[in-house]
């Protein structure tokens, strides 16, 4: 297996970037500290150590971002430089019982508070406001009213709610309420994450649904279908939103998250694995733009999602404009010197490819296939980040979602050769990280 591993300049790169990004967090510590100590109450006080073993018992929580870990890195780091800072101050042999006495105080709320917020990039990033899982029976109920059609219905889908519809049914109004409502009822839920979930509706036709769900998403996989039927994406449905939320129905693609099977494959399975993305993602950056602007969607926006997501005020047709919204949004003006510092540092003149920009494990669908071979790549989902982006955006957001690392060797069986090697970038973004998250 150690054949497959990059040489040494990675383990140099990755290096660069983690030391980059702890010195600048070193810099900005008296900053988060005071952002913890301004901190609003949460209204809800839950039992200390709760929020804890809720993290470790939600798996999905957990493996899906490292932002509450950085925040909770932040504290600890707050709390010893507060310490050396004392110590430098004073004899080493000075009573600290005063600075013991008030983190004593302070540590624990801070750090409940904290474990509270659960994951901001998971809940805020997806476009999620819920502040705990629902019940299936909250989560799949269809709100009353008049649902508006953002994107026409396939047939496909216009049979099947007819088929939960009453006879004659012309499927308005409230005759789409009610035949949704009965078939989310019985369908099969994929997978769920705070207010969202994907729902199996029949053997051919899933639906995501969610607040604030992204056109993004069936417009990129429809450029995509329109242009190769090499590159293994859902085909969109239609959308329709009630009531606050929206539902995307798009084809079934079968197989299990990269994500669940991962820690089960072979070394042979992982390089195959690496192998197919390879041919998938060169044939991803040979596509034609979705339009002469950056980012996806329509109007096309770039999103930018860190402890939480931003999206560009307006279309962007340069990479200058580009570099400017990765810098804006700073709200701390004591790190403005680092972002000017940061500036100069930022190409202008990257190719731009079309890219999927969350190209995570759990976004991954393969499955064990024997006769062919073992292990296939059936899909790629969740392309609501997707779009037009320099060329070392891939790269970068592919390990966006990985710090920690909670999937061992997964980083080393990227796939360099379809979607390049950019580390220098990636040390970089860790310095964008902590200059504007």
């Amino acid at each position: 297996m150690s054949a497959r591993f990059p040489n040494w300049t990675v383990g140099v790169s990755f290096v660069l970037g983690a030391s980059v990004s702890l010195f600048v967090s070193l810099l900005a510590l008296r900053s988060r500290e005071l952002r913890l100590l301004t901190a609003t109450p949460y209204q809800s006080e839950s039992k200390p150590g709760s929020e804890e073993t809720a993290s470790r018992n939600n798996k999905t929580d957990g493996d899906d971002d490292g932002d509450i870990r950085k925040a909770l890195v932040a504290l600890n780091e707050s709390a010893m430089t507060d310490l050396q800072r004392e110590l430098q101050n004073t004899a080493l042999w000075a009573d600290l019982s005063t600075l013991f006495t008030r983190w004593g105080h302070l540590y624990p709320s801070r750090r409940r508070r904290l474990l509270q917020t659960r994951s901001l990039r998971s809940q805020e990033c997806r476009g999620n406001s819920a502040q705990k899982q629902l019940h299936f029976e909250d989560l799949l109920s269809v709100p009353q009213g008049q649902p508006e059609i953002l994107q026409p219905l396939a047939p496909e889908v216009t049979a099947l709610l007819q088929q939960y519809s009453y006879p004659g049914s012309k499927l308005t109004g409230h005759d789409i309420c009610s035949a949704l409502s009965s078939a989310l009822k019985s369908g099969k839920v994929l997978w769920s994450h705070f207010a969202r979930a994907v729902v199996q509706l029949d053997e051919q036709i899933v639906v995501k649904l969610g607040p604030n769900i992204s056109l993004i998403d069936a417009n990129m996989t429809a450029h995509i279908l329109k242009h190769s039927a090499e590159i293994p994406v859902p085909q969109p449905l239609g959308v329709l939103s009630l009531g606050g939320k929206v539902y995307a129905f798009m084809s079934l693609i079968e197989g299990r998250s990269l994500e669940q099977l991962w820690p089960g494959l072979s070394s042979t399975d992982k390089c195959s694995v690496q192998d197919q993305l390879d041919a998938i993602l060169e044939n991803l950056r040979l596509l034609p733009l979705p339009s002469k602007y950056l980012g996806g969607g329509n109007p096309p926006q770039c999103i930018d999602c860190r402890v939480w997501k931003r999206k560009s005020p307006e279309s962007m047709e340069s990479e200058v404009q580009f570099n400017k919204f990765l810098l804006s949004g700073n709200s701390r003006p004591s790190m403005e010197p680092y972002v000017e510092f940061v500036r100069p540092m930022l190409r202008e003149n990257n190719r731009i490819v079309v890219t999927h920009g969350d190209l995570h494990p759990r976004n991954i669908l393969a499955i064990n296939d024997e006769a062919r071979g073992g292990i296939r790549i059936t899909g790629l989902i969740d392309w609501e980040v997707g779009g037009a982006y320099p060329e070392y955006w891939e790269f970068v957001k592919s390990l966006n979602t990985v710090r920690p690392i909670h999937l061992g060797d997964w980083p080393f069986f990227l796939p360099l050769k379809g979607m390049g090697k950019y580390y220098g970038e990636y040390a970089i973004d860790c310095l964008i990280d902590n200059c504007v998250a």
